[in-house]
């Protein structure tokens, strides 16, 4: 516990295999983490993985930085239990340089700041999905409902967001599409070889940083934690992106990983600073740092926020209870209360911006941050991906999920959290238009056409075009990407070529077969002796 397990040495360009064994309950649900490298499993590049009880498994690393760094559980109850240790990559006299950056500077100013948030400012859907004609409670008052004993839906966090230049005073405007963001920071891109320069402000009243999962974070690592930024001050903060930090042979083009605060992590997660950051392969970006592959992104966090670790618990019950915290005794309901259900920080159909066109490309980031009960088994209704149409998000894991294609229409679809828990509490399990902890969430835009009282779960598929498409011509795809012209015929070409020396080589085989069997026939004839008993 906390940093006493010996042993845990290599060298810099060692082979290393990580042998991870689980056992125990169910409380023993582990986000392996592992600082300052990252690990290849089964083709794709992580940094970290989930592990059950009664499960192994066996993750591949060549450590390419010297330094002390941490391997740990980032499921927070366990994490702040003692659950992390060191490892220490040492030279070995090997002087071979690290992966230098070769591609762009990427630069963006982010600050810190405190607001007043709502998980569910429009209750209105909750309370009519929600009747409570038979007089029991519905089962989202305790989590939105303002009383004596309950805050609502109302907190004081902190967030990050992105501004326009390092003078921090106008925030920037957000691109298209990132609407559906809510309490996450800004969706930083970058391709391999790329470096990345984070101009960070502290506009809150207290220390915070930002550091990220799986890139080179140059001001971490030799045993040094991340720098803190303390409230006023501005820091610059670099994050390299190696090709060990790009998508693996079987990642998709780009995959996510984590941004957050590190001073200390469970409070500063709790208290609202995280956000996305999309590593990429070289010339998937376009000219303003968009995926040029696809036509939408989203990201997504699956995350039960537990605001009685927030650091404004004591801010909150003096403003929404008009309380003072030293006196105030906590109930169970209470601390119930404050553990908000939500996607991105939204419950129960307040979360806008999941819009999307019929027949366009679509990639899903999903994010894993939380505690032993954030285990979320996510459900998309009624469209089909590439990969899977279940996923599952553990603590300290993070999925990239390409849809392949959305081909079921126009209209609105539903995505929600499946696990039982999320899905009904305090009651059996509901029909999947009804999540009674808040994992349901709706977009913001309406389709022309649509009944009196939608349902409003969280995917809008509007059917318009796709502007790149000429009128009357349908778009060609080949393994899910998308053929132009030119891209067409080559495909014909090369597939006439492979299926012509298909059929010669087919022919020869049969020649080739045919011959043998002749000459083993006529070796038989010429071997048999004349009957003598005829004679």
């Amino acid at each position: 516990m906390y940093g006493n397990q010996p042993g845990l040495t290599m060298c810099k360009k060692d082979r290393v295999s990580w042998h991870m064994i689980g056992m125990g309950s169910d409380t023993d649900m582990h986000g392996v983490y592992f600082q300052g490298n990252t690990i290849h499993l089964r083709g794709t590049h992580r940094d970290s993985l989930a592990l059950f009880p009664h499960v192994s498994t066996t993750a591949f690393m060549q450590p390419d930085r010297a330094g002390v760094f941490r391997v740990l559980c980032s499921t927070l109850y366990h994490f702040t239990r003692g659950m992390n240790q060191m490892y220490e990559v040492s030279s070995c006299g090997n002087k071979d340089p690290s992966e230098q950056p070769y591609g762009m500077i990427r630069t963006f100013y982010v600050a810190a700041e405190e607001v007043e948030w709502d998980y569910a400012p429009d209750k209105n859907w909750e309370f009519e999905k929600q009747h409570s004609d038979g007089g029991w409670e519905r089962h989202g008052d305790i989590f939105m409902n303002h009383t004596e004993n309950w805050i609502g839906s109302q907190y004081k966090k902190v967030v990050y967001r992105e501004y326009t230049n390092g003078e921090f005073v106008e925030i920037k405007a957000q691109p298209p599409g990132e609407e559906h963001l809510a309490l996450l920071g800004p969706m930083i891109h970058a391709e391999v070889g790329d470096s990345i320069l984070i101009i960070f402000m502290n506009k809150a009243n207290r220390p915070y940083s930002i550091s990220a999962h799986g890139v080179e974070d140059m001001e971490s690592g030799k045993g040094l934690p991340v720098p803190v930024t303390k409230p006023g001050e501005i820091k610059t903060y670099r994050w390299n992106v190696p090709k060990r930090s790009g998508p693996g042979p079987s990642d998709p083009n780009c995959i996510p990983w984590v941004y957050y605060s590190t001073v200390n992590f469970v409070k500063d997660t709790y208290s609202g600073l995280m956000g996305p950051l999309i590593t990429c392969r070289e010339g998937v970006l376009n000219e303003k740092g968009r995926r040029s592959d696809i036509d939408h992104e989203f990201v997504l966090l699956f995350l039960v926020f537990n605001e009685n670790e927030s650091w404004y618990l004591d801010d909150n019950i003096k403003k929404y209870l008009n309380k003072d915290p030293r006196d105030f005794k906590p109930s169970d309901d209470f601390e119930e209360s404050n553990k908000m259900h939500a996607i991105n920080g939204k419950i129960f159909g307040n979360l806008h911006g999941l819009i999307m066109n019929e027949n366009t490309m679509t990639n899903w980031y999903l994010l894993g941050i939380g505690s032993e009960v954030d285990i979320h088994t996510i459900h998309y209704h009624a469209e089909s991906f590439l990969f899977k149409m279940y996923m599952t998000s553990f603590p300290g894991h993070s999925k990239p999920l390409n849809c392949l294609r959305i081909t079921q229409g126009h209209g609105y679809y539903i995505v929600m959290c499946l696990t039982t828990s999320m899905l009904a509490w305090r009651q059996p399990t509901q029909s999947f238009e009804t999540s009674t902890t808040g994992f349901l969430t709706p977009p913001s835009l309406l389709v022309e056409e649509r009944p009196t009282r939608p349902q409003r779960p969280l995917m809008v598929l509007i059917p318009s075009p796709n502007p790149a498409q000429e009128p009357g011509k349908e778009q060609l795809y080949f393994f899910g990407k998308n053929l132009g012209p030119r891209g067409a015929k080559a495909a014909l070409v090369i597939l006439f070529i492979i299926g012509l020396l298909l059929l010669i080589v087919t022919v020869i085989l049969s020649l080739t077969l045919y011959s043998a069997r002749k000459r083993v026939a006529y070796q038989e004839v010429q071997s048999c002796a004349l009957p003598t008993d005829a004679l």
